[in-house]
Order: structure tokens, then sequence, then C-alpha cells
């Protein structure tokens, strides 16, 4: 009776796993379709804060930011990309991404690569995003060989 009754779990297991697993490539072939807009809007999760706090995170970042912290710069590179708090600029989030990158802020070096893949806010121009990408995963952005494997997949470098 035990046996045939781990069975059953044992292949109600795997029907479960092939189900979520084909579930999960649908995901990514679904999110791999959608345009860079779309991608710019759930690329990060954002969390709802009240005016006055994302106002007063945005001076805290931006004194920060002068003095040349280049984790402060990147994140204010992000407030202006995502429009957190703040009126969304992508020339501007590109400046603050770009001081980021000076300093060796793989995530900054990573954001600048996009900036340049898509043309937000500075002209695109595929072989400097691929230089951008290359850069910050050598200084250890995983997330970078994905965007050089999907510039590749696209035919845009070159």
């Amino acid at each position: 009776m035990f046996v045939k009754n781990f069975n059953v779990v044992f292949v109600f297991a795997g029907v479960c796993l092939l189900v979520s697993l084909h579930s999960f490539s649908d995901s990514i072939r679904i999110s791999n379709t959608l345009p860079p807009s779309v991608h710019k809007r759930f690329d990060r999760e954002k969390l709802k804060v009240d005016s006055k706090e994302s106002e007063r995170n945005f001076l805290k970042l931006s004194e920060r930011a002068k003095k040349g912290d280049a984790e402060a710069q990147y994140e204010l590179g992000e407030m202006y990309y995502y429009g957190e708090g703040i009126e969304e600029s992508n020339v501007k989030a590109f400046k603050w991404y770009k001081m980021a990158a000076t300093k060796n802020y793989p995530m900054a070096i990573d954001a600048v690569g996009g900036m340049y893949c898509y043309g937000y806010g500075v002209e695109q121009d595929s072989r400097k995003a691929l230089e951008y990408f290359k850069k910050a995963y050598k200084l250890g952005c995983d997330k970078s060989a994905r965007h050089i494997g999907e510039m590749f997949k696209n035919g845009m470098p070159g």
C-alpha cells in the first residue's frame, strides 16, 4: 500500500514541477518580448512613500552625491530614472549614473550601458553600451552578462 501511495505522490510532484517550469518559461518568454519602456516600469519594485519622506530621501542623497559618494550618485540616478518622488528625467538619471560609473560603481556602469543601449537620456550607441556592460560584468555586476547576451541575440552590437 505504501509503495502504491508513494508512486502516486511521486508522479503528482513530477507533474506539478513540469507545470511550474512551463509557466516560468512562458513568463520569461513573454517578458522578453515586451518593449523596453514596459521593462522600465517593472524592473524595480517601487516603495509607496509619502512625498515628505521622498523629499527627505532625495535631499539626503543629493548631499552625499555632491560630496562624491558613488552609491548616492547611483541612487539619485535611480530616483530620476524611475521618477521616485521626483519628476522622471532620463537626462538627469544618465548624468548621475555616469558620475557613479566614473568611480567604478558596477551597478552604475551597467545602468549607463542600458541608457546607451536604449537611447534613454543620451544618443543610442550599441558599441558604448556593450563596452559598459562588459566593464560592469568584470567588476561583478552579473546582470550585465544577461544584457550582453540580449544584445547579441538581438543583433545590436556591430
